[in-house]
């Protein structure tokens, strides 16, 4: 809805560890080790060598349970690849791609350090 802006600062995550991977009926969050949570009601996809290896799809879930493979890994970097793409690499090799997929609702929303009153609405 809101789309990534070009300018996103996430650098707390380089070097985070993913703590837990939340599931709930209308969204996914990943908590990160920087206390930084993102809550997805869109598309995620996880992708390991430009292979997509499980996609979650809102209220049909994750497509496989391959998604766990997160799960303690520590972010290497991550990249706003275009207005609707951010993309979230870890050490291992794996890349998490958050999509912007809707023009009309909110797609996800991004709380730096865990704090709320600076959340990021995409």
């Amino acid at each position: 809805m809101y789309h990534f802006p070009s300018d996103l600062n996430l650098d707390d995550l380089v070097g985070s560890e993913v703590h837990q991977i939340c599931l709930g009926p209308a969204d996914v969050q990943f908590r990160f080790g920087s206390r930084t949570c993102i809550a997805v009601q869109s598309r995620a996809t996880l992708v390991a060598a430009e292979s997509a290896i499980s996609v979650w799809t809102g209220p049909d879930g994750w497509s496989n349970r391959e998604f766990q493979q997160m799960l303690g890994l520590p972010v290497r970097q991550y990249a706003v690849l275009t207005d609707r793409l951010l993309e979230i690499q870890f050490m291992n090799g794996l890349v998490l791609q958050l999509h912007d997929d809707s023009d009309q609702f909110e797609s996800l929303q991004i709380y730096p350090g865990g704090d709320v009153l600076e959340q990021i609405v995409v």
